[in-house]
């Protein structure tokens, strides 16, 4: 019998769980639904603004981003992705909840004014009159035991810390734009390289072709010279491919329409540049804004062990209270108090000493976070100088190499038309100089992107800092490019 009841209690829970979990499955279901539909009519009101853009415009916009035509300068890049970067637009909006908790803290020692009413109906058998009562009480905290001035810093704090993100996202911003327009300007260069090498490419085979047919190369050097366009012309697509998707992550970035139509002025350029590690590493332990925020919440952690400290004080409030009613003898009268409390807790469970433990592991925890930052930052620093170093190498190597390469194309070309050298060879030629242009172009870019590096890892990194040194005008002077042909 016993066995049967347990059976039948046991049903019943599984019976009753496997509702409940119906229930929250259902719920659940609901809300993704709710939210998906949501999506959707967000989605048609973008459409329908969209539509009436097109409408007063004439254009055909496919979002509600500006849309850019025209010239855009590595300035004027920077410029923009400061008012429209979405990711740096929210980041200013944190200012507003650290204005927002500073005032919290600061109502946390003035006066608190309450006021209540209340009103009760009797019987009829009773033969009374309904109870009503009106009632006003002020508040005013006289002491807390220092958890209000330690909220305050607190407080402030969080704002100071908010505002070092905010520089930081902004640093982060500036470096993204400047990696991406010269990312773009990279790519060019190294498109007008493919599309020379291409047309140099078609040119060789036309001759080479002709050769054949007078009997002077074999057929291998033709089908050489066939690989060679091929080759050639998979790198320009590439290369086309590529600079589109690095203009699409500049758009992205800038906070504009990817239907924008502009030129990318400016040319990557190299300056030399150097940095002393001891020096740059003072400047980086001051400057970053992450080392300043991980600092911030240092002392955050500190403020919050002192307002679990005050809870273990007392606090004292003085009031005056009024009421209204007509309780006795079913007539108005008033009555006010004037007063003050003090309250200390004798035991609560153990509940502070948890907090007082779990706010000192966090304290001891920004501290440790504190230290790795200002590690990683030394670190960061010494590999920024690293490829520095590398980059400026690679540039003067390349920069040789670039004049080894079109004196030993003059040779063989010369050759080749006495005869003495092959189509093969001048194809070889051809295809090193151009390995060498790009290396050449891929180092500048290298070490603009080193020098800005190394501004980011210090912190100063600003959208105001000149960029010229890293980008300027395109040079009168003949480029690499030009001394290949």
């Amino acid at each position: 019998m016993k066995t049967r009841k347990s059976l039948i209690t046991t049903f019943s829970l599984l019976l009753t769980c496997s509702l409940l979990t119906s229930c929250v499955s259902t719920e659940v279901a609901n809300t993704r639904n709710e939210i998906r539909n949501e999506l959707i009519a967000r989605n048609a009101s973008r459409v329908r603004a969209r539509g009436a853009i097109q409408s007063h415009t004439g254009l055909k916009p496919t979002d509600d981003l500006p849309r850019l035509v025209g010239p855009l300068s590595l300035k004027d890049a920077i410029t923009l992705a400061m008012a429209n970067n979405r990711t740096l637009r929210t980041a200013y909006l944190t200012r507003s909840e650290s204005e927002g908790l500073v005032t919290q803290s600061i109502a946390e020692a003035l006066p608190n004014i309450t006021a209540d009413a209340s009103a009760s109906v009797r019987e009829p058998a009773e033969n009374q009159s309904d109870f009503y009562s009106l009632g006003v009480e002020v508040m005013q905290p006289l002491w807390r035991s220092g958890s209000v001035a330690a909220g305050l810093r607190y407080a402030k704090l969080y704002a100071a810390s908010n505002d070092f993100a905010i520089r930081e996202q902004v640093q982060i911003t500036v470096f993204d734009v400047v990696s991406q327009y010269t990312d773009i300007l990279l790519k060019q260069h190294l498109l007008d390289v493919y599309e020379e090498a291409s047309a140099v490419a078609e040119r060789l085979l036309a001759t080479t072709r002709s050769r054949r047919k007078q009997g002077t190369v074999s057929d291998y050097e033709v089908l050489r010279a066939e690989v060679e366009v091929a080759r050639t012309n998979a790198e320009r697509i590439n290369g086309r491919n590529a600079r589109q998707s690095a203009i699409v992550a500049l758009f992205q970035s800038l906070g504009v329409s990817q239907d924008s139509d502009v030129t990318f002025s400016g040319h990557l350029a190299y300056t030399a540049e150097a940095f002393d590690l001891t020096a740059a590493s003072a400047i980086a332990a001051v400057e970053r804004p992450d080392i300043a925020r991980a600092h911030a919440a240092l002392k955050m952690a500190e403020e919050q062990i002192k307002i679990v400290q005050a809870d273990y004080g007392p606090k004292a409030d003085a009031f005056a209270s009024g009421d209204y009613s007509n309780v006795k003898n079913d007539s108005w009268n008033d009555e006010w108090i004037l007063g003050a409390r003090v309250k200390l807790i004798i035991f609560d469970g153990f509940e502070r000493r948890g907090r007082m433990t779990s706010t000192k592991s966090r304290r001891d925890q920004a501290e440790e976070k504190l230290r790795d930052t200002e590690e990683r930052a030394h670190v960061q620093l010494v590999d920024a100088l690293l490829r520095l170093r590398y980059a400026d190498e690679l540039y003067h190597s390349q920069e040789k190499n670039i004049e080894l390469a079109t004196e030993a194309l003059r040779i063989i070309e010369v050759g080749s038309n006495r005869g003495r050298n092959t189509q093969v060879e001048v194809l070889d030629a051809r295809a090193a100089l151009t390995e060498a242009m790009g290396t050449y172009y891929k180092a500048i870019h290298a070490q603009g992107l080193a020098r800005l590096s190394i501004r980011r890892v210090m912190g100063t990194l600003s959208p105001n800092d000149p960029m010229d040194s890293i980008v300027t005008p395109p040079p009168t002077h003949v480029s690499p490019t030009q001394r290949g042909e």
